[in-house]
């Protein structure tokens, strides 16, 4: 059965033998939409929580620390480095199939994001992936320190090919250096030409 929109349902299923006997048994579901960009994890019913980390990193959705200037969001995007955590640590979120709609590079090769940092200069590593060894990614420094900023991640230099889709994206922070409990948080992720 296809739901015309996300959303939370009561599923009942009933069992019919050959007889007159019968079971059934009921069960709540929920129904998610795609995830897609633009993505502002303000929208119900979105599995933003998809994909997961590797090297030691933490994500979650959180409240916004600083609901104020630029960003004034309730939810966002918690990524954080713990103590230790590896150096190539970092979070993975696929948008292709099932769940989620690819990354059409037609619709343009800059990415932008609010990103919220405690530090200037934290490195911020936005990487696309298509399922194989092509990985192309931008890597940008935060100017600004407790207050959202808005960040450019420019992959018009890299030859991505027209029509090219990638299923996932990944973020790393201060990929050369080990994990000291660096935290950020992003939000608002869109895609301009």
């Amino acid at each position: 059965y296809t739901y015309a929109k996300a959303g939370e349902y009561t599923v009942t299923v009933t069992a019919l033998s050959g007889g007159a006997a019968t079971t059934s048994t009921t069960l709540d579901v929920t129904i998610n939409n795609p995830l897609a960009f633009p993505i502002n994890f303000e929208t119900p019913y979105t599995n933003y929580g998809v994909g997961g980390v590797f090297g030691g990193m933490g994500m979650e959705l959180v409240d916004n620390p600083s609901a104020a200037g630029l960003n004034t969001s309730s939810k966002v995007f918690k990524i954080t480095k713990p103590v230790g955590a590896e150096t190539w640590a970092g979070t993975w979120t696929p948008l292709g199939e099932p769940g989620g709609i690819p990354i059409n590079m037609d619709n343009g090769k800059i990415i932008k994001m609010m990103v919220y940092s405690p530090n200037v200069g934290t490195s911020v590593h936005f990487q696309l992936e298509d399922g194989s060894d092509y990985k192309p990614f931008v890597e940008v420094l935060t100017t600004k320190a407790n207050q959202w900023e808005e960040l450019t991640f420019d992959f018009t230099s890299q030859n991505i090919a027209p029509g090219y889709r990638f299923s996932q994206f990944v973020f790393l922070m201060n990929s050369t250096q080990v994990g000291n409990g660096e935290v950020i948080y992003v939000d608002n992720i869109t895609q301009l030409n």
